[in-house]
């Protein structure tokens, strides 16, 4: 009887001595950064987006060098394929084009769920960021760490009507501090 009293009071002096650990683990600093940069809230304000407009006779480029912010003609081939728009391209000449946009009845009802920014202009999410691991962890110093990890851009379900593909996962650093309640990010 007297060996399992001390038997369990051991165990349980070992459980509480192992939560108060001091050390910052892997998947404690994934959670702790999740928890902080990673809510829903902020994966959608953080999300890139693009904008779909409707316009008349408007000056576009034919590629990257857009004549209007956003906008050149392989992006509305983009929106064309992924059946939101109806494009016509009037005429084309050195690297611009004047082009006729408009929204299909697949793009007017998709248009419901899009950010309106005013009259016929929408923002569409089409990437947004994904933690994807916890890299590494070093420390100078018992009180604060530095956590190396991983993120990248992933396809909303917009940017997959359009072809979009996942990025190649990114370096970040996360900075914690270890207080008497435990370890939290700073900065």
């Amino acid at each position: 009887m007297h060996k399992s009293i001390v038997a369990v009071a051991l165990v349980l002096c070992m459980i509480l001595v192992a939560c108060g650990s001091k050390e910052l683990s892997r998947s404690k600093a994934a959670k702790l950064i999740k928890e902080k940069y990673y809510t829903s809230q902020m994966i959608q304000d953080g999300a890139q987006r693009t904008q779909i407009t409707e316009m008349k006779g408007s000056l576009v480029g034919q590629s990257g060098n857009a004549m209007i912010p956003g906008y050149n003609l392989s992006d509305l081939r983009n929106y064309e394929k992924a059946g939101w728009i109806t494009l016509v391209v009037r005429s084309c000449q050195t690297g611009t084009c004047f082009v006729d946009v408009s929204l299909t009845s697949k793009g007017v009802e998709e248009s419901k769920g899009w950010k309106k920014i005013s009259n016929k202009v929408w923002e569409v999410p089409i990437f947004q960021r994904e933690f994807v691991e916890v890299t590494g962890i070093t420390s100078s110093e018992p009180s604060s760490a530095v956590v190396e990890f991983t993120s990248r851009w992933i396809p909303t379900e917009k940017g997959k009507e359009m072809g979009a593909v996942p990025s190649a996962p990114k370096s970040s650093t996360a900075n914690f501090r270890l207080y008497d309640d435990g370890w939290r990010l700073v900065g």
